[in-house]
């Protein structure tokens, strides 16, 4: 098929003036030949063009994937070596969680005492303050 092309633009290149396809008269001109050598040099351009994209993406995708292995193999290491180990607790960390505990409960346990007092000098000062109203008040009535 594709010699049987070939033949047949050989043989258009070498007519000159008009062509007849199923009884239509066609002109054909040195322009219409550099139009075909421009659309076949674009097609080839754009076949090589996209080859190389997708042999591009293709080279991209496979550094991805080689990446990615390196990464998960590292994670397996590091669950190995360092994550596992970093979940235990020693006697000192121990100890010093227990005593920060008891610190705490300590601090808890004096403010729950303290409350009571709190409040009862919370109603003595507003005792006061009503005390300090009414003499205000009477004051104002004498003037």
């Amino acid at each position: 098929m594709f010699r049987g092309v070939i033949r047949y633009l050989l043989r258009i290149i070498t007519m000159s003036g008009e062509i007849t396809i199923n009884g239509s008269k066609f002109a054909w001109g040195l322009r219409d030949i550099l139009q075909l050598v421009v659309l076949f040099l674009a097609l080839v351009g754009l076949y090589f063009g996209m080859s190389a994209r997708l042999n591009t993406a293709d080279k991209e995708r496979i550094d991805l994937y080689g990446k990615y292995a390196e990464c998960q193999r590292q994670w397996t290491d590091m669950d190995k070596a360092g994550t596992h180990r970093s979940h235990e607790i020693d006697a000192m960390q121990q100890q010093q969680i227990n005593n920060n505990i008891e610190q705490i409960n300590l601090i808890h346990t004096k403010l729950n005492d303290l409350v009571p007092k709190v409040d009862k000098i919370d109603q003595n000062v507003l005792w006061l303050m009503g005390k300090q109203l009414e003499y205000w008040k009477q004051l104002e009535g004498r003037k």
